[in-house]
């Protein structure tokens, strides 16, 4: 474009240099005129014209050209309205024209775009393209005007390829005889005021050119520029621009630099002083979409860009000074990059060296690579941070399910060591870190104090974390884990080492599981753990090893999982034992086995606090025996070995004074047989001997356990008495063995209750147990029972007799005190129930019918609140010497919980009653209806009915009486005349037997 334009100007110049050298009577006439114009025409590939043109002598030889108009198709369109040529007086008197000066007034001119476009696979070569355009103009001015002054004034040039539009342009060029010097000023829709001032050497072509841009927009959105930069080239080697300026304030200063040389790829550097971040980011918001993840920004960064100009250009940013920080709406902290270095490409991102901080945490040495395209990926990534715990941990809570947690404390330095994913595809992350935590706090709440971790490190990739003796410790309990965390599954497989546990967490984990105290090991302990491994659908399984101070050495291998433990291996191990013991409990198979020998001391030097003083080695057990119970396949339960125990004592393991004696067990593959086994527990003793035949469908045991008596209460744990808990389902059956076992005990004691003598047998079948007691009696009262059991049910029944016996201690005993009643009776009662054990006193069914002759009433609630009634009776006598009487008795029946009293009747001097009702046995429900009757002999009661009747020929009153509420101690409310039932009455008639009918009077007929 350069080149058209100067030969369009040379043109001007030739055709004014003529007019002055000619003459222009010569060449002012329309056919010279014409012809010159068609010449210089076909000169120039296009059209040349003008309107007039004047030469002059005086002052100087000049031409001038008016209203000059070229046109060169697809290459420049120019007009101009004056072209003045000033040529040398004396040169041209010897017939030679130089060109003294040139001037054009206010020419347009308007290039067009290049006719033939440059081959793809031809690389542009800036130096040639700068000679092509300069060569020619240089030596088109060093022949024709080698001293000459030119001057161009308010032209217009039109560029709309750039597209660029100059205006006001004024431009003034001297020539010498070496090279010419420019100067320009003009305007355009780009900027308002461009200077430039520059010299160009004819010889080499080299140029120098200084330049001042004002109020430079190449972006309507951007502020204005202001450059100063200066433009140098030797023509060889390359084109060199060097720049500064500002950009609005948007940044302070900027300096930049533009080589492009003669080979290899154009290339342009610039380094930005505090460019405004918050200015950028509403710049980049107006021009760019999808920046909603950036929230905000602040502060103001320095840094350096560096571009390769090329058909595959890259550019280079590096951070060189930064206060400047952006809030992602994602996170709730500021991010700052301090440093680093960004690498662009049309196909990828490279980052490095990033250094800077999000919140309180801090990066370092971060890398990164992101490869552009239709499916934009993270190719690779590294770097290293610290991890404010105490910063993420709030945030991370709204995030996870860490509800567990109270709080985190402490650092983690994270080395990210590789990162690979597609942003379109997150979940399909890989990654590898090394996070190694410094002071690591965490609270739990699930935990006494906080758990710290203060050493070793942990790899983190997207399928497993990997732990490397990570130093964990709470209370005074600490260990080395190692070992890995598949997240697939999830999958655990950890070891422990230089475990220890103290005091204070041994005694925290044995009343979080509500182990006994006296089972509280000695410690300090040391512990280890060659595996610990757990699955979804897997035991959890454990190989560890436990070493006591003055103790043995106990190494376990073991498996868990719900409704199943294998111990597989238990040894203990020390100067004097050495054993081995393994079980199974739980499924379809029962495994026991022992092996070696086994001291009291040894199981006594593991615990804290052992009960009593033991004597000697407190007992062993030595021999071999294994035990295999198959509930599934009973035909494949075998036993073989023998054991054999020696006055073992187990005082520190069961917490009570207790003593195995002896205990002889023999086994060969048939059968188990146990000569004899005698136990002491609290001074108590037991003794069991049989034998447990092997095959069948399920092991047979014919064995006798007998005692010459047993306090239960001793034997019960204190704090759970019997019967306090029961489960909701019963895993017992199908029985595990069938046969029988015959029990007789001098007396069995619980509480103030005391069977003696009691003797009975169980009778076991795979989906039945029947239990027959043949002697047992209780508070003198003989209640030999009998029961069965079955999945489904279980159901008892029991006979109690008495026949003219003294009833006093067996009111006393069964009642708790309640009832002082003497007296000799006859009782029967027929009884049943069935069910769990909460239900068995609802369930209970069955009749009793008792009566009881010529005693004293010494406490009975029911009677003495009914005789209390309105100063009926005095009860000082019963208070002092009890109540007198001839007879009582009741008949009734069991049902739903309650008595049913079909009729009772109390038969004394002083009064009569006659009772009938409800007896509630599971609350305070009871309802009685009492008929009182008085005797002669009695004051008068007020509100006492005369009845009437051949009583002993004479009158009785009675009152009627409700009674209500705790059968312990009722409510009792008199009641009118017609509340008196011929039920009642009739158990007057009956029991007194009477000759006639006793009858009410009619309310009317009643004394007032």
């Amino acid at each position: 474009m350069v080149k058209r334009l100067a030969w369009g100007v040379a043109a001007l110049v030739i055709v004014a240099a003529i007019a002055v050298v000619v003459g222009v009577h010569l060449i002012d006439t329309p056919a010279v005129r014409a012809e010159i114009q068609a010449r210089l025409s076909a000169a120039l590939g296009g059209q040349i014209e003008w309107q007039a043109l004047e030469v002059r002598l005086l002052p100087a030889p000049h031409g001038e050209l008016q209203r000059v108009r070229i046109e060169i198709p697809g290459a420049l369109s120019a007009r101009a309205d004056d072209v003045d040529v000033y040529l040398r007086l004396w040169p041209l008197l010897r017939g030679r024209a130089e060109i003294a000066s040139v001037s054009v007034s206010r020419p347009e001119v308007r290039i067009a775009a290049a006719g033939k476009p440059q081959k793809e696979d031809t690389p542009f070569d800036p130096l040639a393209a700068y000679r092509a355009a300069v060569e020619p103009v240089a030596r088109a001015l060093q022949k024709f005007a080698p001293d000459t002054q030119f001057r161009i004034e308010a032209a217009e040039i039109d560029l709309p390829a750039v597209p660029l539009r100059l205006r006001d342009l004024n431009a003034t060029a001297s020539t010498s005889g070496d090279g010419v010097d420019l100067q320009v000023d003009a305007a355009s829709n780009y900027w308002q005021r461009l200077r430039a001032k520059g010299r160009l050497a004819y010889a080499d072509l080299s140029a120098r050119a200084d330049v001042e841009l004002d109020g430079l927009v190449v972006d309507r959105e951007l502020p204005a520029a202001r450059l100063r930069g200066e433009l140098r080239t030797d023509a060889k080697t390359a084109i060199e621009v060097a720049a500064e300026g500002t950009l609005g304030t948007l940044f302070h200063a900027a300096s930049a630099k533009l080589r492009l040389p003669a080979t290899g790829a154009p290339h342009a550097s610039a380094e930005i002083s505090a460019a405004d971040l918050a200015q950028a980011l509403a710049i980049a918001r107006r021009k760019l979409s999808g920046l909603d993840a950036i929230e905000s920004a602040e502060g103001r960064v320095s840094a350096r860009v560096e571009l390769v100009l090329q058909e595959r250009w890259q550019a280079g940013v590096q951070v060189l000074k930064s206060d400047a920080a952006v809030k992602l709406a994602a996170l709730p902290w500021k991010l700052s990059v301090h440093a680093g270095h960004a690498a662009i490409t049309q196909s990828e991102i490279r980052v490095r060296g990033a250094r800077g901080s999000l919140g309180d945490s801090s990066f370092t040495e971060v890398a990164a690579q992101v490869e552009l395209g239709k499916r934009p990926r993270l190719a690779a990534a590294s770097g290293q941070a610290t991890l404010r715990l105490e910063q993420w941990f709030p945030w991370l809570q709204k995030q996870l399910p860490l509800e567990e947690i109270s709080a985190l404390s402490g650092n983690v330095e994270v080395a990210l060591q590789r990162m690979a994913l597609r942003f379109d595809r997150p979940a399909d992350v890989t990654f590898d870190a090394v996070a190694t935590p410094r002071q690591v706090s965490a609270t739990l709440k699930a935990l006494p104090a906080p758990l710290s971790v203060t050493a070793g490190s942990a790899q983190v990739s997207a399928a497993q974390v990997r732990l490397d003796r990570l130093a964990v410790a709470m209370l005074d309990a600490k260990a080395l884990v190692s070992g890995t965390v598949a997240m697939k599954g999830p999958k655990v497989e950890l070891s422990l080492a230089e475990g220890a546990l103290g005091e204070k967490a041994m005694q925290w984990a044995l009343a979080r599981a509500e182990v006994p105290a006296r089972l509280e090991p000695k410690t300090p302990l040391r512990f280890s753990a060659k595996r610990i491994a757990w699955a979804p659908q897997a035991p959890l399984q454990a190989d560890a090893s436990v070493d006591f101070d003055g103790g043995p050495a106990v190494a376990a291998l073991l498996a868990w999982q719900p409704d199943k433990l294998e111990l597989r291996r238990l040894a203990i191990k020390d100067a004097r034992s050495d054993a081995v013991l393994g079980a199974t409990v739980g499924g379809e198979l029962l495994q026991a086995s022992f092996s070696g020998t086994l001291y009291g001391r040894s199981l006594a030097s593991m615990l804290r606090r052992p009960l009593g003083e033991l004597q000697g080695d407190a007992g062993v057990a030595r021999g071999k025996l294994r035990l295999n119970f198959d509930r599934k396949q009973p035909e494949r339960s075998v036993a073989e070995g023998r054991l054999r125990v020696d006055a073992l004592d187990l005082t520190p393991l069961v917490g009570a004074k207790a003593l195995l004696r002896s205990v002889d067990f023999t086994a060969d593959s048939s059968s188990l047989r146990i000569g004899e086994a005698l136990l002491e527990w609290e001074e108590q003793p037991i003794s069991l001997r049989g034998e447990i035949r092997l095959g069948g469908q399920a092991p047979v045991i014919d064995a006798r356990l007998e005692s010459s008596g047993v306090v239960v209460d001793r034997l019960l744990p204190a704090g759970k008495p019997a019967g306090a808990e029961e489960p909701k389902q019963s895993k017992l059956w199908p029985l595990p063995v069938t046969g029988r076992v015959e029990v007789r005990a001098g007396f069995v004691q619980y509480q103030h209750y005391r069977i003696e003598p009691l003797q009975g047998s169980l009778l076991l079948e795979r989906e039945r147990a029947d239990l027959v007691v043949k002697e047992a009696r209780m508070c003198g009262v003989s209640f030999p029972l009998s029961g069965v059991a079955t999945p489904e049910d279980v159901v008892v029944s029991a006979q109690i007799t008495m026949k003219d016996e003294p009833i006093a201690q067996a009111l006393r005993c069964l009642t708790g005190e309640a009832l002082d009643i003497t007296g000799n009776a006859d009782l029967r009662a027929d009884l049943s129930t069935r069910g769990a054990r909460a239900d068995r006193v609802r369930n209970l069914a069955g009749t009793a019918q008792v009566e009881v002759r010529n005693g004293r009433v010494k406490k009975f609630a029911l009677l003495g609140n009914i005789l209390s009634l309105r100063n009926i009776a005095s009860l000082e006598k019963m208070q002092e010497s009890g109540f007198p009487y001839r007879s009582m008795s009741a008949k009734g029946s069991f049902a739903n919980g309650a008595f049913l009293v079909e009729e009772g009747f109390f038969d004394s001097d002083a009064a009569r009653l006659a009772v009938t009702g409800r007896v509630d046995l599971l609350g305070a429900n009871s309802r009685l209806d009492v008929l009182l009757g008085l005797l002669t002999t009695v004051d008068r009661v007020a509100g006492a009915i005369p009845i009437i009747g051949d009583i002993f020929g004479g009158s009785m009153t009675a009152l009627p009486i409700a009674v209500s509420g705790d059968i312990r101690d009722p409510r009792v409310v008199p009641l009118g005349p017609r509340a008196v039932t011929d039920r009642l009455l009739g158990i007057f008639e009956r029991t007194l037997k009477l000759p006639g009918k006793l009858v009410v009077p009619l309310e009317k007929d009643l004394p007032r």
